[in-house]
């Protein structure tokens, strides 16, 4: 039912709510994902599509697909919001596949099953890391897809039912990389 900031000083919560009259306020009530960009916004995803909060004037700007615009979104629904080392923002939508929102104004850039010679195994993606300078962009039935943007490759892990050492499931809900630099993946299927 929207989005939520919580005043210790004031001792309360402000909303902030989809406003059908006002095109600036946040885009959907159904919040998903929260991502602080480290340049004084917070970045929201919804179901319909991407608010940006200006946290000092409480302002949006919203980003949506447009089927005209192969600059905008190319899918409204988002499950995932990842900063990588540069700066660059990632957005892992559904069935649309992950969004790129580069440090230095750009337009969106599409990754997807349809993006050559990086082809991703699904376009429902529900997390994003980086290593080592290769992103690990999690699906939720092609497995873990890992690309290295350097050379332009995408190399995958799947469950393989005949092999223990691989993925328990191609169902990725989550990739977490901890403080020694491993990486966690939860699957549904352990």
């Amino acid at each position: 039912n929207g989005l939520f900031l919580f005043s210790a000083s004031g001792g309360g919560f402000r909303s902030f709510l989809h406003q059908n009259t006002d095109k600036n306020s946040l885009i959907n009530n159904y919040v998903r994902r929260l991502l602080a960009d480290g340049k004084g916004r917070l970045l929201i995803g919804t179901q319909e599509g991407l608010s940006v909060l200006n946290l000092s004037t409480h302002e949006f700007e919203n980003y949506v697909h447009s089927p005209w615009d192969k600059n905008s979104l190319n899918q409204n629904s988002i499950h995932s919001l990842f900063k990588d080392n540069a700066g660059n923002i990632w957005i892992g939508t559904f069935f649309g596949g992950p969004n790129s929102y580069f440090a230095y104004n750009t337009p969106f850039t599409e990754y997807s099953t349809r993006t050559p010679g990086i082809s991703l195994t699904n376009n429902v993606i529900s997390s994003i890391i980086e290593h080592e300078g290769v992103l690990w962009i999690g699906t939720e039935g092609g497995g873990i897809n890992c690309i290295k943007r350097s050379a332009g490759t995408r190399t995958s892990f799947t469950h393989d039912a005949g092999n223990p050492a691989s993925l328990g499931s191609n169902l990725v809900k989550v990739i977490y990389k901890d403080k020694k630099g491993l990486i966690w993946v939860g699957t549904h299927g352990g």
